[in-house]
């Protein structure tokens, strides 16, 4: 079972994807009332909608490209 996603996670997660608490909503298929109730922990984050937010960015961060340290950046 997928462990219960927190308010700051739902944030987090939703910033991470580039998105509002609004095309949020649109892509869970939840009212923007909804959203903002999960954002705020006013409402419990169903598993269902925790587990599709957390394969969304697993997918993504698989498809990231590799971070490159530069030479400036260890300077730092």
């Amino acid at each position: 079972m997928t462990e219960p996603m927190t308010a700051t996670e739902y944030r987090t997660a939703i910033k991470a994807l580039g998105m509002s608490q609004r095309r949020a909503a649109k892509w869970l298929g939840v009212s923007n009332r909804t959203s903002e109730g999960w954002a705020l922990a006013e409402h419990r984050i169903p598993a269902t909608a925790a587990a599709v937010i957390r394969a969304e960015l697993k997918k993504r961060a698989r498809r990231a490209p590799p971070t490159i340290q530069t030479d400036q950046d260890r300077s730092r």
